[in-house]
């Protein structure tokens, strides 16, 4: 026969009301007083890393995670996480270009720090690679070459160049080339020859420096020699490059 079980009285460590019940080992009187006991003594997150830790708790995520109310939850908090941080970008821009920002904006970039220097990480691990190096340039000259991003480009860079950031770019960039080209003019320069060649410029065409005035390795001369008529294409994927450098 199995045991007969007798009724104990006892009191709530929690709240210290008297219960009855018939199991030696219980101390509290209900599962509220167990929870708020546990969360004032710091247990419940003890034991809350404890199970976390054992493969019960693994199989119950995975469950979860894929699961409808899961995945629902799921794609709803990663859009609200990558909003969060789009703006913790635009803050930290703020910061970089010198501007004020306020408190909730400072807390906001701390809080979001850690999300930005980890996709930082990865997009540079990403880039490092020469494969995905090659898949970018060519997804970008796709992208480049359809009419409809051309003219998004351009709406975008006349929006740009409007601006007082835009317009102090422009001036810098110019009155750097001016520099150089000034530089770049020797006691041998024809100048009348030169303006003929910008002046002959077929429609359609660029003239073109064939050493770079600004060049990364090497620094070519403002001469007639050093001159040469380029479709707008070449000109501007060439850039400040010799056009047979890889």
């Amino acid at each position: 026969m199995p045991p007969i079980k007798t009724n104990i009285n006892k009191i709530c460590i929690n709240c210290n009301k008297k219960f009855i019940t018939c199991y030696s080992s219980k101390k509290f009187c209900l599962r509220k007083c167990c929870l708020d006991y546990y969360k004032k003594t710091g247990k419940r997150k003890e034991s809350l890393k404890k199970y976390r830790l054992t493969k019960n708790h693994k199989k119950q995520q995975e469950a979860y995670r894929l699961s409808k109310k899961g995945l629902i939850k799921f794609t709803y908090y990663r859009k609200i996480v990558w909003q969060n941080v789009k703006l913790a970008r635009s803050i930290k821009r703020l910061k970089l270009k010198g501007k004020r920002i306020n408190k909730k904006q400072a807390e906001h970039l701390e809080r979001f720090k850690t999300y930005i220097d980890s996709i930082n990480k990865a997009q540079r691990n990403y880039r490092s690679k020469a494969k995905n190096s090659i898949k970018k340039k060519l997804a970008d000259k796709k992208y480049y070459s359809d009419p409809i991003n051309k003219k998004k480009m351009a709406i975008y860079r006349k929006k740009f160049y409007s601006t007082k950031e835009g317009k102090a770019k422009m001036n810098a960039n110019s009155n750097r080339r001016r520099a150089s080209k000034l530089n770049a003019i020797v006691a041998w320069t024809n100048i009348e020859k030169i303006k003929e060649i910008y002046k002959n410029c077929p429609k359609g065409y660029h003239v073109d420096h064939i050493i770079p005035l600004q060049g990364k390795n090497v620094s070519g001369l403002h001469v007639e020699n050093n001159l040469q008529y380029l479709t707008a294409k070449q000109n501007i994927s060439k850039g400040n490059k010799l056009l047979y450098d890889k």
